[in-house]
């Protein structure tokens, strides 16, 4: 193996690593939400929504400055700010100090998502290959889903011990960043950062962008969503332990595993049209099945399953519509990046916000609006077949 090839794996490697990271903020926490919300006063839904706030500002900085200065510096901050909010959330107990290390917890983590999906374009030699980089690289997200709900219902007792983990991971994950993560943005191909902005912006007048920017949008709202509101529905109207919660939670993370496992070994080199013509079938038989039966859920697990089905098609459609987007702008690849994560990590925002709007109290309000995100998923693949949605050999 040469010496590239080496760089390439070991930037791959190091994205899945990097990739955990955001799934700390919000997976380890989810069955200590109703004891931390507690403990500094303020609602579940603030927790994750300043974070998301952050999330989003930091998508729109990081990448679109990664154009003009290149992507390993700025990873490497962003991974260092995000260990120092974690240790200075456990030092009070102060409203305010949790809000505003939460903003900045966030805004560091917007890098993750931008930054590791421009290094993986910078390395694609094309959309098939930027597909299955992207696959790979979902392992971080999927494992994470699965392990990290686990491992804070055993430490939902004692809430400090959520951050000091997230701290500790992300210390080992700069020293590896810092040893091994290799720069792909060279210099003669960076763009002032006036540029980029302009051009951040102008992607928001590309329709066949947009609509598999707003697809990956609605999973992204109903899952956090529903993820949010899960405690509520648990905790206080199933009256189930933070341990259940974990458990469920964990599952999702398993089905998502599962399309991981299914785009390794089946799906990451077949064509985007038949992998979306798939997604099409399952949204429009999974959303038909889960609106039916909200008026008659007998468990929480079967919304669980059926949420979780859901999660499947989404973990299996991701790479393809993540890499058909920066196969539009692959010499713009952190400021697309950008652009592509604001558009669904707002859309996330929107997802809570329908949460503090509606409050999801019962398993009828969470289906029906799940429900409806799978609806609008489905019209949004079909203005894709209507645009025509092909592999831009690049």
């Amino acid at each position: 193996m040469d010496k590239l090839n080496i760089k390439h794996y070991q930037n791959i490697l190091m994205i899945i690593l990097i990739l955990i990271i955001p799934q700390l903020a919000v997976a380890i926490l989810i069955p200590s939400l109703n004891k931390i919300s507690n403990v500094f006063g303020v609602s579940m839904a603030s927790i994750i929504y300043s974070y998301l706030i952050g999330l989003g500002i930091g998508e729109f900085f990081w990448g679109t400055f990664s154009d003009c200065i290149g992507r390993r510096k700025l990873l490497l901050i962003a991974v260092a700010l995000f260990a120092i909010s974690s240790v200075i959330i456990t030092l009070d107990t102060n409203a305010y100090m949790l809000i505003s290390m939460r903003l900045i917890q966030g805004f560091s983590a917007g890098a993750y998502f931008s930054l590791t999906t421009a290094i993986m374009t910078d390395q694609a030699k094309n959309t098939k290959e930027l597909v299955s980089n992207i696959t790979l690289s979902e392992v971080g997200f999927g494992s994470a889903w699965l392990i990290l709900p686990i491992i804070g219902s055993v430490a939902s007792s004692n809430w400090q011990l959520n951050f000091y983990i997230m701290a500790g991971f992300v210390v080992i994950v700069t020293m590896l960043a810092w040893k091994y993560l290799s720069e792909t943005h060279e210099i003669e191909s960076r763009t002032p950062v006036v540029q980029n902005i302009k051009d951040f912006f102008l992607m928001f007048a590309d329709m066949k962008y947009l609509c598999l920017a707003l697809l990956i949008l609605l999973p992204n709202v109903f899952f956090l969503a529903f993820n949010t509101a899960t405690p509520n529905i648990v905790l206080h109207v199933m009256h189930d332990s933070p341990v259940i919660l974990g458990y469920l939670t964990s599952m999702l993370g398993l089905f998502y595993c599962s399309g991981i496992i299914l785009n390794v070994l089946y799906f990451r080199k077949t064509e985007s049209n038949k992998i979306f013509k798939t997604a099409l079938t399952c949204f429009a038989v999974l959303s038909a099945f889960l609106i039916f039966c909200s008026y008659n859920f007998s468990s929480i697990y079967m919304m669980f399953a059926l949420v979780g089905a859901i999660v499947l098609c989404w973990s299996i459609l991701f790479p393809h519509i993540t890499a058909q987007a920066m196969s539009i702008y692959p010499k713009q690849a952190g400021t697309c990046a950008s652009n592509f994560g604001f558009i669904f990590r707002m859309g996330s925002g929107v997802g809570l916000w329908m949460y503090g709007l509606i409050f999801f109290n019962t398993y009828t309000d969470v289906s029906l609006f799940i429900g409806i995100c799978a609806v609008l998923s489905i019209f949004l693949l079909l203005m894709l077949f209507k645009k025509g949605t092909v592999y831009n050999e690049r």
